[in-house]
Parts: C-alpha cells; structure tokens; sequence
C-alpha cells in the first residue's frame, strides 16, 4: 500500500530530477550527469478497468497485460550493475530497504506471472536521443527476500551501461537529497 507521503517523495525526487536536467550550469566545464528510468510493472489479468493494457515488450514483441501502475521505480534503486552471465551479460539492481519489502511481497504473491520492464536511457553514440522501450519482462519463478533484482535486457551492451550509469546517477542524487533534507 502506497502512503500520500511515499507517492510524494517519489514526485519531489522527479520534479528534481526534471530541475536539474532542465537547468543550465555557469561552469562550461562541467557535464550533466545522465539520469535513466526504470519502471517494473506486474502481470495482471485483464479486467476492462483501465488501470492495465497490453504492451509490446523486447523487439520480438513479446505481449504482456501490465498495471499501469510501477510497483518499482527509479527512485527505489539503490545501485545497478551489468553483470556477466552464461551467454552474454544481465543488470543487477540492488533495491533500497523499503523497496526490498515490496519486491519480496510482489515476487512471494505472484509466481508464475512476469514482471515487465520499461527504462529510458540517455542518448548515445548510436541513439540520438533518450527514448523509452520495454527492454524485458522475466518470469518470478522464486520469492526474490534479498532485494536484488537480475534480468537480461534485449538491449546492447552500451545501451545496458547507459541504463545503469543513468540509475546510479539518481541514487547518488537521491542519497545527496536525502542527505541534505537531515
């Protein structure tokens, strides 16, 4: 259950996110740090509510029935990683101690349903620009309790550095954030 006082954190940490990327610095030597998003949506049956539809995920159009809603975001992130793994390379995302518990409750309640995942990343040599895409959708198959997260990506190796660069990126600035606030 989501509190008015959570629901507002996450925007004040958006409208923050948006203020930065949207303001300009006096020092021209110094760069904008890149921000991503990641938004991990649950399988739901379809009800006719509107409150879930249908989306396409990875470029093989893989069709999932989400919530509209994230049960996870961005700003839930405590860290990433692209990791190796047999055949290729997957990202890990370690969660914050308060998104571990919804992870954990989520994954426990819900085996057998996917987690569909949407992420924008910043622009790169061979992307003009950030776009947002559904870059996997991994089945719960055990209750995830330690709060990290590992999936592969459809998705080049630059644009998975890109990704977890950008989420670091805003859990350095919300740490700073909070830090600041106490």
């Amino acid at each position: 259950m989501k509190t008015w006082w959570q629901s507002f954190n996450i925007y004040l940490l958006l409208v923050a996110i948006l203020c930065m990327s949207g303001c300009s610095s006096t020092d021209p030597n110094k760069s904008k740090k890149p921000m991503a998003t990641i938004r991990l949506h649950l399988e739901v049956n379809q009800d006719g509510t509107g409150g879930n539809g249908p989306v396409e995920v990875t470029r093989s159009k893989f069709r999932v029935n989400v919530d509209k809603e994230p049960f996870l975001v961005e700003g839930d992130v405590a860290r990433a990683a692209v990791i190796e793994s047999v055949g290729g390379f997957a990202i890990q995302i370690n969660f914050n101690s308060e998104a571990l518990f919804k992870l954990d409750m989520m994954t426990s309640s819900h085996k057998g349903k996917h987690i569909a995942i949407l992420c924008q990343y910043p622009k790169g040599k061979t992307t003009p620009k950030s776009f947002s895409r559904w870059v996997a959708a991994p089945m719960i198959t055990k209750r995830i309790a330690n709060g990290i997260f590992i999936f592969t990506p459809d998705c080049t190796r630059e644009e998975a550095d890109r990704l977890v660069l950008g989420l670091n990126n805003v859990a350095d600035f919300a740490r700073k954030a909070e830090s600041d606030h106490f």
